[in-house]
């Protein structure tokens, strides 16, 4: 969860829909089905605060990760297109970038890159299994201490590295994700 002073108008900045556009795409609800099979819960590599999140791939072959909000979150549509705007201005090697979003016929969705090696937690101790249900050895220390400036970079950035200063108010260990190539990133 991220916290900064901004608008309840999410084009307020903007100036109109269109540069959030450019800046975020827009994904068809009929897209967002047909990559997550409608919504199958096999799909599902992830649960959180927002909801369910599905690995999916789209259109061009890439490879996502489908955050679906759910019906019950105390998240509503203000918060959702603060969310949005927000977070597609960000960009960073250590944060995981909004891809884009979908809010179509009362569905909040937002599409993120694809975290190969899921999650910090899921690394740290022996008995994590993966998505597929292997069991998961557990980091190097020069793995862990990488990780941890990775960590550190992201958390940084978001400090000092943009115009308004954003807190990211929840860090833990689930929201720091792991790419294929182990690079650390702060979930948003």
């Amino acid at each position: 969860m991220l916290c900064a002073m901004c608008p309840r108008d999410p084009f307020a900045q903007a100036g109109a829909s269109g540069q959030l556009e450019e800046s975020c795409p827009f994904f068809p609800l009929s897209k967002i089905l047909k990559a997550t099979n409608d919504f199958d819960d096999a799909l599902v590599v992830g649960t959180g605060g927002f909801g369910k999140v599905y690995k999916a791939i789209i259109d061009d072959g890439a490879v996502v990760a489908i955050k679906r909000l759910n019906a019950e979150s105390n998240q509503g549509a203000e918060e959702f297109w603060t969310e949005v705007k927000l977070l597609s201005t960000l960009r960073h090697t250590h944060l995981v970038s909004l891809v884009g979003y979908c809010n179509e016929h009362q569905e909040m969705i937002l599409v993120y890159e694809y975290m190969a090696h899921g999650t910090l937690a899921s690394h740290l101790y022996k008995s994590s299994r993966d998505e597929s249900g292997e069991s998961v050895s557990p980091l190097k220390w020069a793995q862990r201490l990488n990780i941890c400036l990775g960590a550190a970079r992201g958390l940084d950035y978001l400090h000092t590295g943009t115009k308004q200063p954003i807190i990211h108010r929840d860090v833990k260990t689930t929201n720091i994700l792991l790419d294929e190539n182990w690079v650390a990133k702060v979930d948003q």
